[in-house]
């Protein structure tokens, strides 16, 4: 009976061995276990900055806020902006990059909910545009993480409507286009 709980012992050790790792694939293991840890010198952010102080310039956005309306034959006619509407105005920069104020006073969205009327003669049209004032800065993006801290990509410049930035309300008879469009100045 001993005989054979010998014989069991070593045949299970055999199995035991036979099923164990070997040096190679222990290494592997831990090479493995070794990248998969949180190593905060690895772990890398995507990350937008402002660069200097931004070199801020101020820009104007003028944007179409009605339609186009003839006046026919009739006296006079008017046309009148005064829904409440959210505009949203930021940038695109792609790569994972993200939008920052760049410690500019600058906003993303406002409402507006103003009635702005513009009025016409006969055989004229008219339209309402709405003079948006905008700081332009320059921003970076690119990754930082704590141990290397930030590793700079590409530059962009982005326009950002100014808090409070006073917006001007104009009627016009000479630049019709569609509701909606703009343009620089």
């Amino acid at each position: 009976m001993h005989f054979n709980t010998i014989t069991s012992t070593i045949a299970l050790l055999a199995a035991t061995v036979a099923g164990a790792p070997t040096l190679e694939e222990n290494m592997s293991l831990i090479d493995l276990a070794r990248r998969q840890t949180s190593n905060p010198c690895s772990q890398w952010t995507p990350q937008t900055r402002i660069v200097g102080d931004g070199s801020p310039k101020d820009k104007v956005l003028w944007k179409q806020v009605t339609g186009k309306i003839e006046c026919g034959d009739t006296d006079t006619c008017s046309i009148q902006a005064g829904e409440y509407e959210s505009w949203s105005i930021g940038a695109d920069l792609g790569g994972g990059s993200t939008y920052i104020t760049g410690g500019l006073s600058v906003q993303k969205t406002w409402e507006t909910g103003t009635a702005w009327t513009c009025e016409e003669k006969e055989d004229n049209f008219t339209c309402l545009w709405v003079k948006i004032p905008h700081t332009e800065y320059e921003v970076q993006s690119g990754s930082y993480n704590s141990c290397g801290g930030f590793s700079g990509g590409k530059k962009y410049r982005i326009s950002s409507p100014k808090s409070g930035g006073d917006e001007v309300h104009r009627c016009s008879s000479s630049d019709c286009r569609s509701e909606g469009a703009q343009y620089w100045e």
